[in-house]
């Protein structure tokens, strides 16, 4: 598997997540939380429609930065952010 497409599933399991959760605060009258969660996942769309992986990356330094502050627990993220950083970097250190 290349790594653009393990980036893909990544995300995409990211997504599937975080929609999971912003349906649950939504059904709890959190709208505030929910909205939280969907403008941390609102670009992924576009990363994906790209195959880009310095979108990722950029994803990774400054909305999952951003979010965590925010968010306090997102252990059921963490895993998946990490990979996505290992795979990121790997490219970054290859010379094109």
């Amino acid at each position: 598997m290349n790594i653009w497409n393990r980036c893909s599933e990544l995300l995409l399991e990211i997504l599937r997540i975080e929609l999971l959760r912003i349906r649950s605060f939504a059904f709890d009258g959190n709208s505030l939380q929910a909205a939280s969660i969907a403008d941390h996942v609102h670009n992924i769309p576009n990363i994906l429609r790209s195959g880009q992986l310095d979108l990722v990356r950029s994803y990774l330094d400054v909305d999952v930065a951003s979010y965590v502050l925010t968010q306090g627990n997102v252990s059921p993220l963490s895993e998946l952010w990490d990979e996505l950083g290992h795979l990121t970097k790997r490219i970054e250190t290859k010379t094109v």
